[in-house]
């Protein structure tokens, strides 16, 4: 139940060649410098009040200074904004936004605007766009919220989709906003406005002290020249009861073989079995002490694994409700598509949806398919990267997109809406004895993914890194700036930083824990031990030791509030053989044993432990083993 940790320049020279026997100096005719400029999409129809973009390239021969975009012959009412306006030092990419007021005339014909790039020492260089103005678009729209109602326990949450239907010709995006929130009480959709898709998740969550009542929820959705459209969503919260906990596993694969929890840390332990009907992964108690224990025993492919986690009676609650957002029901949905813009064949592309991944991509296989979607909205994220370089070149980002299974198309990433990273800097000091490696992981609320390689790290020297740009980025997104350094097979140091676009990133490793010491336990069927030990106060969260044979292993985990927020630790193997279900078989055996101890310590984390922007996770390993007699 750990916490999901959660969580990457050319020259020109001239040649003179002197003749000794003709006494003559030849010298290279001099190189001309040379700047063109495209854009990705030379045709727009903008309707009035609206706005349409398209990606401009600039083309550099021999030219590495300063190029700024202008555009000329817009019609009245229409304005243009390039971002950037200056490509700076050899950038190529720019893109630029049409505006058009509502008041702009409507065309009949298109418009040519002229897209200019002008740079010192070089020849002006232009390409069009053919703008037409199309009048406002008429037509309706209504929402419906699925479910209209929700019944919940203060602190809990809850989610229904607001389904989209447009009418009457109209496309467009739509704004979407929540009145009616009474205190404690939170809303998020799941996609930003404005919302093109036809369905958007509404997430409502609450406080433990959110006053009982029903609290309706007015959702209001709004677009340019339409009559907002209104629906309802009313929650009914519940007070929630002293110290009881619903733990519910969403995944399937995860409902335990086996469920106990200690109230206290002398208290007895007690097994919890599932709530009728079996199958339905939900296990209810109740605690008093300032220290709970759980335990669980799952299937792992051929291992049995026992995990053994003491929490802060204020942590239980929270770490039960973090089991289905770690672990969610896995998606039924398969997708299936092409990707376009492929530049040579060193490159594939890859489709993030949620917690599914696609099948790779290339030049000479574009197709992809990608199972186990989930239901309802989720983020798309495509990435091209090239193998050679191991470098992304362009990607994109669909946001709240809910396909139905089968095929969604080509997606481009040439052009299009695709986008080239940015680059940040990586500065990690840390100790000259492993090689170090390094990603950047992006992350969005829905659980998509992309990753970025950070190549050639070495400490206290600043390196490259890649990620996506802060204004591709939303609220809720983060990128996670990750860097490992193995030491044999005896030690493994991990660090993280999470943050928005890609900037400047210092890190630095901790100094190394001791391994910790285990005594054997005698007095029951199977074999136990007791690992103790102390850390440095920069682990201050999660201390973790597991226990790994060939067909069992066992994980015993506190959390900081767990052991009182002390530095020293010691873990018992609970002797759970006299309760109701336990199975002798999955305890360890007599043997050799390969022992993981890992030390978990985070700064900057939001209040429940969920990370945010600034927040810092180290983690240490260190491996080792024991024999049971």
């Amino acid at each position: 139940m750990i916490r999901r940790l959660s969580r990457l320049a050319l020259a020109a020279s001239a040649v003179i060649i002197t003749s000794c026997s003709a006494k003559k100096e030849i010298i290279a005719p001099p190189v001309t410098a040379v700047i063109t400029v495209t854009a990705a999409t030379p045709t727009l129809s903008v309707a009035q009040a609206a706005s349409g973009s398209s990606v401009i390239t600039v083309g550099r021969t021999n030219f590495t200074g300063d190029v700024n975009l202008t555009a000329e012959n817009l019609p009245t009412g229409v304005t243009a904004t390039f971002t950037p306006a200056t490509l700076a030092s050899g950038a190529t990419a720019s893109s630029v936004s049409l505006t058009v007021a509502g008041t702009a005339a409507v065309t009949t014909t298109p418009v040519s605007i002229t897209i200019r790039a002008r740079g010192t020492g070089v020849t002006d260089a232009t390409t069009a766009i053919a703008l037409s103005v199309t009048a406002t678009p008429t037509g309706a729209m209504s929402i419906t919220a699925t479910p209209a109602t929700a019944s919940i326990t203060a602190g809990q949450a809850t989610t229904t989709a607001i389904a989209i239907a447009r009418t009457g010709g109209f496309t467009g995006g739509v704004t979407f906003t929540v009145t009616g929130a009474k205190t404690g009480v939170t809303t998020t959709f799941s996609s930003a406005n404005p919302v093109t898709a036809n369905t958007v998740n509404l997430s409502v969550s609450t406080l433990a002290s959110v006053a009982p009542g029903p609290d309706t929820l007015v959702v209001r959705a709004n677009a340019t020249g339409l009559t907002e459209a209104t629906a309802t969503f009313i929650v009914t919260v519940a007070a929630p009861p002293s110290n009881s906990v619903t733990w519910r596993f969403c995944d399937p694969a995860r409902i335990p073989l086996w469920f106990a929890v200690q109230d206290g840390a002398s208290g007895t332990w007690q097994r919890i079995t599932e709530t009728a009907p079996s199958g339905s992964g939900v296990y209810t108690f109740s605690y008093e002490q300032p220290r709970v224990g759980v335990a669980t025993v799952m299937n792992d492919n051929a291992t049995v694994f026992t995990q053994v986690t003491y929490y802060g009676t204020s942590e239980v609650a929270a770490e039960a409700l973090a089991e289905c957002k770690d672990y969610p029901t896995p998606g039924t949905k398969t997708l299936s598509g092409s990707i376009t813009g492929f530049a040579n064949a060193n490159e594939v592309g890859l489709v993030s949806m949620g917690s599914a991944l696609s099948s790779s991509a290339n030049s000479s296989t574009p197709a992809f398919t990608i199972a186990k979607v989930p239901d309802g909205a989720v983020d798309l994220i495509a990435v091209r990267a090239n193998l050679v370089t191991s470098s992304v070149q362009r990607m994109l980002i669909n946001r709240g997109t809910n396909f139905p299974a089968g095929p969604i198309g080509t997606l481009d990433l040439a052009a299009g809406t695709s986008f080239a990273p940015g680059t940040g800097s990586l500065t990690i000091t840390a100790p000259n004895d492993g090689t170090l490696f390094g990603k950047n992981v992006f992350t969005t609320a829905t659980g998509s993914s992309a990753s970025f390689s950070i190549a050639s790290l070495s400490s206290g020297v600043a390196a490259a890194y890649q990620g996506v740009p802060d204004a591709n980025m939303i609220a809720s997104d983060l990128q996670e700036i990750q860097v490992e350094q193995p030491v044999g097979a005896t030690i493994s140091r991990f660090i993280t930083r999470y943050t928005r676009g890609p900037g400047a990133v210092t890190l630095s490793m901790p100094l190394d824990p001791a391994v910790p010491t285990i005594t054997n336990v005698t007095g029951s069927p199977y074999r136990r031990a007791i690992a103790s030990g102390t850390v440095a106060t920069v682990f201050n969260d999660l201390i973790a030791v597991e226990f790994a044979q060939a067909t069992r292993r066992w994980e015993m985990v506190t959390t900081a509030l767990g052991r009182a927020n002390s530095t020293t630790y010691s873990f018992t193997m609970p002797d759970f053989s006299t309760l109701a279900g336990w199975q002798t078989t999955w305890g360890l055996a007599a043997g050799s044993t390969d022992i993981t101890s890992s030390f978990f310590g985070q700064t900057g984390a939001n209040p429940d432990g969920t990370p945010t922007t600034g927040t810092q996770i180290v983690l240490t390993g260190r491996f080792s083993t024991f024999t049971f007699p």
